[in-house]
C-alpha cells in the first residue's frame, strides 16, 4: 500500500524540475564564413553580444571557415565577425 501512495507522489515533485530545466535551457551557434566569391575563411574571430545576456560569447573559423559557440542563451544577438584585411 505504501509503494502506492509513494509513486504518484514522486512523479508529482519531478514535474517542476521538468519544466524549469526546459524554461532555462541552452543552445548551439554553428555556421561557416566565406567571402564574396565563396572562399571559406579560416582564421575569423566570430562574436556574439547581446545586452539580454552576460558576457560575450566568441569562437574562431578552423580551416574549413566553421565555427562551433556552445552554451549560448536563447535571446537575440549581434554577430561580429573580424579578420584582417576585411571589413567587419
Amino acid at each position: 500500500m505504501r509503494l502506492r501512495v509513494i509513486g504518484p507522489a514522486f512523479i508529482f515533485l519531478l514535474i517542476p524540475v521538468l519544466v524549469l530545466a526546459q524554461a532555462t535551457g541552452t543552445g548551439t551557434i554553428t555556421g561557416r564564413v566565406a567571402d564574396t566569391s565563396g572562399a571559406v575563411l579560416p582564421g575569423v574571430a566570430v562574436t556574439l553580444k547581446s545586452p539580454e545576456a552576460l558576457g560575450q560569447y566568441t569562437a574562431v573559423t578552423d580551416g574549413e571557415g566553421k565555427f562551433r559557440i556552445g552554451s549560448v542563451q536563447p535571446v537575440t544577438y549581434e554577430a561580429r565577425f573580424e579578420l584582417d584585411g576585411f571589413q567587419s
